[in-house]
């Protein structure tokens, strides 16, 4: 297996299409808030491998990512992330990034997933450290 497959392996391409073009148009284009972000592309990822790798076993983490979003399903249009600092180099990435998986691989210092997401979501307004 080449280097390429290891990092974006075949169970994540369908045709020419990529899932995670799917997921950034979904993040983008779908109005969810940036601290539904992450679980919402977990569920998606996890239901377009499931027949290709892992079966039942994926379809139970989509489940999983699924009932979390529903625990924080607030409805009332707040996330809870108001602001995200990030290093200067991670606000790089974060610019000339062309899907998030890219982006949050790319980061060189830690941040929580709906950090990550928050910042996915609002890149004008993330703030440099």
């Amino acid at each position: 297996m080449s280097e390429k497959d290891k990092i974006n392996p075949s169970h994540y391409k369908f045709g020419d299409m990529e899932s995670m073009d799917f997921v950034d148009n979904v993040l983008k284009y779908g109005k969810f808030k940036a601290h539904q972000a992450h679980y919402v592309a977990n569920i998606i990822k996890y239901l377009v491998r499931a027949p290709r790798k892992n079966g039942l076993e994926d379809l139970q983490k989509a489940r999983w990512y699924l009932d979390r979003l529903i625990e924080k399903w607030d409805g009332s249009g707040q996330d809870e992330i108001s602001s995200v600092r990030m290093a200067k180099r991670d606000l790089e990435v974060l610019k000339s990034a062309t899907n998030v998986v890219d982006f949050w691989n790319a980061c060189t210092e830690f941040y929580s997933d709906e950090e990550l997401a928050w910042a996915w979501v609002h890149p004008e307004l993330v703030e440099q450290k």
